[in-house]
């Protein structure tokens, strides 16, 4: 329920940036669609003044360019904004492992996380240096596991064998790219109906 939350408040953080990068995509969008419109223009002036066949199909080889270069444009612009939105949602990442709702579901996280071990494995934990204290609280009286603290590791945990052939990856930011497309889509859906 608590990691239902915390995407709750990752979504409404992200919904929050995307909104005021929505502006910027929009302006982009906007300048795109009057140059395409006019580039069609200009392209079918020139058109009323060609006589003939040929000359018709050169023309509707070149709106046709003209639209497929619009799509690909607003294509491009769409992936900017996703990008602009899930590099706002990393940066808030570090910041949502101190929420207490983030903390209230360690426990079950880590347990979750030890049933992919054999009992009695070393192991060890990966995790920034403000979770290593609620870890060794879940972790208190296990001989067999310790805790690394890893700055560059992500917001969350990993837990790996000892020698590191196995891991488990609880991080924040792997979560997030394993929602990443169904967010995306949301976002555009949400942000952008008219792109």
């Amino acid at each position: 329920m608590a990691l239902d939350q915390l995407l709750a408040a990752l979504e409404r953080e992200a919904q929050r940036t995307a909104e005021h990068l929505l502006a910027t995509a929009r302006a982009e969008a906007d300048q795109l669609a009057a140059s395409t419109e006019r580039e069609i223009s200009r392209r079918r002036d020139m058109a009323a003044n060609l006589a003939g066949s040929e000359q018709r199909a050169v023309l509707e080889q070149a709106v046709s360019a003209a639209a497929r270069a619009a799509r690909r444009d607003t294509l491009i612009a769409r992936e900017r904004l996703l990008a602009r939105v899930f590099d706002a949602l990393r940066a808030a990442l570090p910041a949502a492992i101190a929420q207490a709702s983030y903390r209230a579901t360690l426990p079950a996280r880590v347990a979750t996380a030890f049933a992919c071990f054999d009992d009695g494995e070393p192991t060890v934990f990966h995790c920034p240096a403000s979770l290593v204290a609620p870890m060794q609280s879940i972790v208190a009286g296990r001989t067999d596991t310790s805790i690394q603290p890893s700055p560059d590791d992500g917001s969350g945990f990993r837990l790996a064998t000892a020698d590191g052939t196995i891991e488990v990856d609880d991080t924040l930011e792997s979560r997030l790219d394993t929602v990443r497309a169904p967010l995306a889509r949301k976002a555009l859906q949400q942000l952008v109906p008219t792109l």
